[in-house]
């Protein structure tokens, strides 16, 4: 009889506390139900706040609408057989050991800095993993995820926002239907991107790679795929390496793009590099441009047999190791093929570009079986020589230059000289200069058998140098003579202040940015304040007004001379505006007005004084040391 009383008091001294206390902290190892576990002797409800610094056993699903669960480092909450957490609200945190079934996360936000086991992930809400989040067997995202941990699941959909800086494993399938930056590591067999996704880091592992939104794939990023379909836009800056490459969307290639065998349908532009161990096909528009290299270790055919609209321009380098072909329309202005077997034209050669068969008959043309058409223009092994040629307009400092390469011809790569010490091998590099001066830019332009060598002439101009603003009344001045004038008012920019000079008709800070000739802008002035008063005139402090000492520790004298007589009211206002000290006083005439001020009780700063004597207004800087 005693325990049973005893009991009944518990739970009654729990139900009353659950009336009233609203968060709840472990005290002990064991179940979520028990009282026991809890320093308020209760059960913790939906939207209470719970530390978790013990090993709790989750022995109950339950809704969390507000509030949240905090497990710290070394603290766990376990389930005992399958739990499910709903979540419309509220957040969880997790430091230490987290395992249950379900999570649906309906609103809210999740942050895991250690270990979370799930068997189900539902995401509407917001996830920052830092941690390990794994054996997760379908996780699906309509939320906002950031990861800089190892998240391992199953299957993985991602139909809003994925921001990975860590280590994503998908054991199945990783779908992305809308937005995916990936900044380190995803390892998945099946990969689907719908969406956008932007490529800094590495996609691996892939059986089958399908494309048909838009896809980036940024410089130092490499995707490494069995297979791979493009049916939407892609741009390669960086590495992709694929056996089976098919495309029916549209390639912009300017990184390197190795396959065994290669299709393209549609759309593909090469300005950089393609390696291919076996054959490629085109059926659509391809365009080899200036630095575009393409090395095929088998063979290549440009035939539309259904259309008969395949196209095929080449003002780059082709090389193919076994067999060529062309039914369509190969041209090019002063590209190369190079082939090393069996040579065929049914179609149209059209242009002035170079061909060379390996393996040529006697006569001319030097193609095996011609059928077709032949420019007279085009040349049999006699590439044309480079001509470097390239512009870029003069600029400011610290501005980057786009340099574009106009050279022509049989080129296999460029050198630039920048002279200030710096050299790329990019066909259209930007260079930033760090110091003005006159730069003579130098550009080489290469085949195997020659090189020609460009120059052009920079101006890199200065910047102007940083203006002051002074003030008079309510008169602004900026201190340099220039171009145009950028001026500001509390760091908002103010379109119609042009001029060098103007009266102020707004109260504020007000700075400037200055312009040359060259369009080249100056940092942006030190602000000044401007006090409007309608009606009085305003005057600067040395018109006078003396304050002794300034700058100064705690208090300060304000003396006045003047021929005022009669009441002066004083104001002292801090730079956000607001007043900190004010005082009142009978000033005479003919005489030295002296006025206490005291900031002792503010902190050290510039302080704005404003004292109002008859029809005139004084305003001033004061200097708290």
């Amino acid at each position: 009889m005693k325990i049973l009383r005893l009991l009944l008091l518990v739970l009654c001294c729990a139900f009353t506390r659950n009336l009233f206390s609203q968060t709840a902290s472990s005290i002990n190892n064991g179940p979520w139900l028990s009282p026991f576990t809890w320093n308020c002797t209760c059960v913790p409800l939906p939207g209470y706040t719970v530390t978790i610094n013990h090993h709790v056993t989750l022995n109950t699903s339950f809704q969390l609408p507000s509030g949240g669960i905090t497990v710290n480092a070394g603290g766990t909450l376990v389930q005992d057989s399958a739990r499910d957490i709903l979540m419309n609200g509220g957040f969880i945190v997790n430091h230490g050991t987290v395992d249950f079934r379900y999570l649906y996360l309906q609103s809210g936000h999740v942050t895991s800095t250690d270990t979370l086991r799930l068997k189900s992930f539902a995401n509407y809400g917001t996830i920052d993993n830092s941690g390990v989040l794994h054996r997760v067997d379908s996780f699906y995202n309509v939320g906002f995820i950031h990861n800089s941990g190892f998240v391992s699941t199953k299957k993985f959909q991602n139909n809003d926002t994925l921001i990975n800086d860590g280590l994503f494993a998908v054991a199945d399938s990783f779908f992305n239907i809308s937005i995916l930056l990936n900044n380190d590591s995803i390892i998945t067999p099946t990969f689907m991107t719908t969406g956008l996704l932007i490529n800094n880091g590495s996609i691996s592992g892939v059986d089958s790679f399908t494309n048909t939104g838009t896809l980036k794939n940024n410089a130092s990023a490499i995707i490494h795929a069995d297979s791979m379909l493009n049916l939407g836009t892609l741009q390669n800056l960086g590495k992709i390496n694929t056996k089976a490459f098919a495309s029916f969307g549209t390639i912009q290639n300017e990184g390197l793009l190795t396959f065994i065998d290669a299709f393209n349908l549609n759309l593909f532009t090469n300005s950089d590099s393609l390696v291919g161990t076996h054959s490629l096909l085109n059926t659509g528009r391809f365009s080899n441009l200036v630095g575009g290299n393409i090395l095929l270790g088998g063979s290549f055919m440009n035939v539309d047999s259904l259309h008969h609209g395949a196209s095929f321009f080449n003002n780059g380098i082709m090389r193919v190791d076994s067999d060529w072909y062309n039914a369509d329309t190969v041209s090019g202005v002063f590209g190369s093929f190079v082939a090393a077997l069996s040579t065929g034209n049914s179609g149209k050669m059209l242009g002035s570009f170079d061909f060379c068969d390996l393996t040529p008959p006697a006569l001319s043309p030097f193609i095996d079986n011609n059928s077709g058409l032949i420019s007279p223009q085009i040349t049999w092994c006699t590439p044309q020589s480079p001509n470097a040629n390239f512009n870029a307009a003069d600029v400011c400092e610290g501005t980057p230059v786009t340099f574009t390469n106009s050279s022509t011809g049989t080129i296999t790569g460029f050198f630039w000289n920048f002279d200030d010490g710096t050299t790329s091998t990019q066909t259209n590099p930007t260079h930033t200069y760090t110091n003005n001066g006159t730069y003579h830019v130098m550009l080489v332009a290469a085949n195997g058998l020659s090189l020609d060598t460009g120059y052009l002439t920079l101006t890199v101009y200065a910047l102007p140098a940083t203006p002051t603003v002074t003030v008079n009344g309510s008169t602004v001045n900026c201190s340099a003579t220039a171009a145009s004038y950028t001026w500001y008012l509390n760091g908002v920019l103010q379109s119609s202040l042009t001029t060098q000079s103007f009266v102020a008709t707004q109260q504020g800070y007000y700075s400037v940015k200055i312009a040359d000739a060259h369009s080249c802008s100056s940092a942006k002035s030190d602000s000044v304040f401007v006090t409007i008063i309608s009606g009085i005139s305003v005057l600067p402090n040395e018109n006078g007004v003396r304050v002794f000492p300034n700058p100064f520790s705690d208090k300060t004298t304000l003396l006045l001379s003047t021929s005022e007589k009669g009441a002066a009211l004083l104001s002292v206002s801090n730079m956000l505006g607001q007043q900190v000290f004010s005082s009142s006083t009978r000033i005479e005439s003919g005489t030295t007005n002296p006025l206490s001020i005291d900031l002792s009780k503010e902190a050290s700063g510039v302080y704005l004084y404003q004292l109002r004597a008859g029809n005139t207004v004084y305003c001033g800087k004061l200097v708290k040391e």
